[in-house]
């Protein structure tokens, strides 16, 4: 059974005219099963081929068509050739590892942002509390300097 929120991330990508091998290379690199990317990959594609083939003209669908099977046999290709030996590394396009390397400095400054925010915050709770503290304290002090 194909999951749904997989199916839902290739379909995103797709929307943001991303290719499905690097849309299914991105769910293989966040640690998604092989098999139920390749899954969804198929009945991504399954669902999508009547849909253009109505709008295009016979030699575009086919070569739509050969395209698609293409695509298809290529993760099964990965699936077989991963298990017959090791896994290997995969490697991601130059694009997401330049999109990483900008996201891991930003992510770092944010949390350096917030510790500072966070401490901020403590020292001047605690300010208060202790001037609440010594206004109970001193009351007495307090009200005869204000009476006069």
């Amino acid at each position: 059974m194909v999951r749904a929120d997989i199916l839902g991330a290739l379909k995103s990508a797709l929307s943001r005219g991303n290719s499905l091998e690097s849309a299914i290379q991105t769910l293989y690199n966040a640690g998604y099963p092989r098999e139920e990317v390749d899954e969804a990959a198929r009945a991504l594609q399954s669902t999508e081929q009547p849909t253009q083939t109505i709008q295009q003209t016979p030699s575009q669908e086919q070569s739509q068509q050969i395209q698609k099977s293409q695509q298809v046999q290529q993760p099964v290709h990965q699936i077989n050739q991963s298990q017959q030996t090791t896994q290997q590394p995969i490697q991601q396009p130059q694009s997401s590892e330049h999109e990483n390397a900008e996201k891991k400095p930003d992510k770092e400054k944010t949390n350096k942002r917030n510790k500072i925010l966070i401490i901020t915050l403590i020292i001047a709770l605690s300010l208060l509390l202790g001037t609440l503290i010594a206004i109970f304290i001193f009351k007495d002090q307090i009200i005869s300097i204000f009476s006069g």
